[in-house]
């Protein structure tokens, strides 16, 4: 059965292919092929060293000796741009527009401002940026300031007084309903401990790295953890725990920075495994005739040496894996490599 064979017969099976019924395997060697691409991140070894990080777009005010580097409106600016860290907008994309409204509204930024607006307002305002969802987005930001003015003092920063893990800082902010914020669950609670945590705004702390498709992506096509079935859905949230149990056994046991780990593997995803013929979206349309790349021949090798010919971990690499039926269906699916 091809690959598009089996996401069409998962499409009508999604409960076969979620949660309790996929077998997740951690795998011995994971913390070796970590080991490489920390190292590889740290020389600053391609493709790092032609690597820039999204949040390098932020606005000139909030860089050292900017009018509001290391201000609320700083921590502020990071807090809310998570909402547009949920998939479905390009994070350079975000970045570059987010610095935009913020240079253009700062009152956006300014907590208390911000928990008296009127959401309507809010996203009429934001509408003008077309970063999409501003009617779901004003309604976030609005509330948890709200919740930031109540209980932390109008700086998001507070929340993380007191409180030493990552735990503590998921059971803090992850939304429950009862409590936590609107939009934060793990994923968004690792993302703000980076982006803090990056820009000095926080005291360093261990969390495992933002488990979005980049971070499943090079996990699973390097197989350091491998799942069966090899397609599969997302949404019952196992393999992404499996993930971060990853990262935080190799984390304590390698004493590493999860700055360097997060960046080694997001900008590996983002600024190299996009580039593969493999990964396109073509090659993950239902019924498309993908060839593997021929090494053989000089077009398509000309391609392999721009992606997979400069990854620190190729020979481990055993899967493509496109990013359309991820934020399409939330499935992973993959195809193999025979290269």
């Amino acid at each position: 059965m091809s690959n598009s064979e089996k996401l069409s017969v998962g499409l009508k099976n999604r409960e076969a292919l979620t949660g309790a019924n996929l077998k997740i395997t951690i795998n011995p060697s994971a913390y070796e092929t970590l080991d490489v691409l920390v190292d590889g991140y740290r020389n600053n070894l391609p493709p790092y060293d032609e690597s820039v990080l999204p949040q390098e777009c932020k606005p000139d005010s909030l860089r050292p000796g900017g009018e509001y580097h290391g201000s609320s409106k700083h921590a502020m600016f990071f807090w809310n741009i998570c909402s547009y860290m949920q998939g479905g907008v390009k994070t350079d994309m975000a970045f570059k527009r987010m610095t935009d409204i913020f240079n253009k509204n700062p009152d956006l930024f300014d907590c208390k401002s911000l928990a008296e607006a009127d959401p309507v307002e809010v996203s009429d305002r934001l509408s003008v940026y077309r970063l999409g969802r501003q009617h779901a987005v004003a309604d976030c930001w609005v509330k948890n300031a709200q919740i930031l003015i109540d209980k932390y003092d109008g700086d998001p920063r507070n929340i993380f007084n007191d409180i030493n893990t990552y735990e503590d800082c998921v059971e803090r902010i992850k939304n429950t309903g009862n409590s936590g914020f609107n939009g934060f669950r793990e994923k968004m609670t690792s993302m703000i401990l980076y982006f803090y945590m990056n820009e000095n705004l926080i005291s360093e702390t261990s969390f495992p790295m933002p488990v979005d498709f980049h971070a499943l992506r090079v996990v699973l096509a390097t197989e350091m953890i491998t799942v069966e079935p090899r397609d599969f859905y997302i949404y019952s949230h196992v393999v992404e725990d499996s993930l971060r149990e990853l990262f935080q056994g190799y984390l304590k046991n390698r004493d590493v920075c999860p700055l360097e780990l997060t960046n080694s593997i997001w900008l590996l995803s983002s600024n190299l495994c996009s580039k593969s013929l493999g990964n396109r979206p073509a090659a993950s349309k239902e019924g498309s005739d993908f060839r593997e790349l021929d090494v053989d021949n000089l077009r398509l090798s000309e391609s392999w040496r721009r992606s997979c010919g400069k990854c620190l971990v190729e020979r481990c690499c055993r899967l493509y894996i496109p990013s359309g039926p991820y934020y399409d269906k939330g499935a992973i699916r993959v195809i193999e490599k025979t290269t």
